[in-house]
């Protein structure tokens, strides 16, 4: 494999070319769900994606299997696949009746051509002229088997200079397989939100009776809380919904003016009923958000008394892709003492928050602007990896979803 994507050795979600747009890859049958099927069920992975040009264009795409850590797996493209290796996008649909053009494509796994035939984790790459080594996006999922059964709590910290910041995963791994070295055969690993940046990679059970696993660390099994997400609606054009402080249209775009947010590092918390980070294309007139929705620059503005020295900012979420690059980095504007941002963003229901990452480490901090209060409803994923003695890939053995509020 010669790809330049391999060469990197993780996979990221990552948009390659400028003119992609409103990437979202989820369960087929809701768009705010997370991109996980069950092996040799009956559901499938949906991925679309916009591109802002008047016409298609020959986009292809294929399919990675991935270890636990996102690097690429040891199995060969037959392994894990039945049908052809490479495939065509063939479903597509142009803009209508939309200020600005552009063309919704759409992958939908398994299908005719394709069904995948092991569990664990996979990237599906897309890419442009038949030529793998021009790549357009990577996107992460997970095919999953019914393996093991796994019970969370989640809480408040119970050590005292956590309990307000902070809340802790317990979870139990009941496992139909049997596993002679749970220590070294499975690996588990914890993301909030889907966030992979501050996921937990490196738990390890602190109770061990046959099959059943325990993880109940006080200090490992921490996650900071975080905030309620931000967010804002331009499901209508000619209405100043709640966050947007002015609408204006420059041809060929409207403008949607945000409020200026503040930092909330030491505001009180406010329970808000959020996506956890997603967005929804939506429009108050039409049939198919995909293709009638129109797009809109989206102004965002963060008051700072100072730039960060050591920090760059970024608006972060679905709707940046959960990536921090120069597509949704900010620029400090010295006159106005704020950090500012212009995207372009497609009607719909949005969540964002504000993120430093650090110059030197990459390490993202939330903190800093949005603080970390016990009480906020966050999801947690949950995924349970297992490789035997003698295999040569890691099997996705089980997955579970918890909330901090609806238990």
């Amino acid at each position: 494999m010669t790809n330049v994507i391999y060469s990197q050795n993780v996979i990221f979600n990552k948009i390659y070319k400028k003119d992609i747009k409103s990437v979202k890859i989820f369960r087929q049958g809701s768009n705010i769900s997370y991109p996980i099927i069950i092996l040799n069920g009956n559901q499938k992975i949906s991925l679309i994606f916009d591109e802002i040009y008047n016409g298609a264009k020959d986009y292809s795409y294929k399919i990675i299997h991935c270890k636990p850590d996102w690097t690429v797996s040891d199995l060969s493209e037959q392994d894990y696949l039945s049908g052809f290796f490479e495939n065509d996008v063939s479903n597509y649909n142009f803009s209508f009746n939309t200020l600005l053009s552009y063309t919704n494509y759409k992958i939908t796994i398994p299908n005719d051509n394709v069904k995948i035939t092991k569990s664990g984790n996979y990237a599906i790459i897309v890419y442009k002229n038949f030529d793998v080594t021009d790549t357009v996006l990577t996107e992460r999922f997970f095919v999953a088997e019914n393996n093991c059964n796994i019970k969370s709590t989640i809480t408040r910290a119970s050590i005292v200079d956590k309990m307000r910041s902070h809340q802790k995963v317990n979870f139990t791994i009941n496992s139909n397989v049997t596993i002679k070295n749970p220590f070294e055969d499975i690996k588990v690993v914890v993301a909030k939100n889907n966030i992979w940046q501050t996921a937990k990679t490196n738990l390890k059970p602190q109770y061990v009776k046959d099959n059943l696993l325990e993880y109940n660390d006080d200090m490992e099994n921490l996650f900071p809380a975080g905030n309620e997400f931000r967010y804002f609606n331009t499901k209508n054009l000619k209405l100043k919904t709640e966050n947007i402080s002015d609408i204006t249209y420059t041809k060929p775009y409207y403008n949607i003016i945000l409020f200026t947010d503040e930092k909330r590092i030491f505001k009180k918390y406010f329970f808000d009923k959020d996506l956890n980070g997603k967005f929804v294309p939506d429009m108050r007139f039409g049939d198919d958000p995909n293709i009638e929705a129109d797009y809109t620059y989206v102004y965002f503005s963060l008051k700072y008394p100072a730039p960060l020295l050591d920090d760059d900012v970024y608006v972060f979420g679905e709707l940046s892709n959960y990536e921090t690059c120069n597509r949704n980095k900010m620029k400090y504007n010295y006159e106005k003492k704020q950090y500012e941002l212009k995207l372009l963003l497609k009607q719909g229901i949005y969540n964002y928050m504000y993120v430093a990452k650090n110059k030197k480490n990459n390490k993202l901090d939330f903190e800093i602007f949005e603080g970390n209060h016990y009480e906020t409803e966050n999801d947690y994923l949950f995924f349970v990896y297992y490789k035997s003695f003698g295999n040569n890939y890691y099997r996705l053995l089980g997955y579970d979803i918890s909330n901090s509020v609806n238990k």
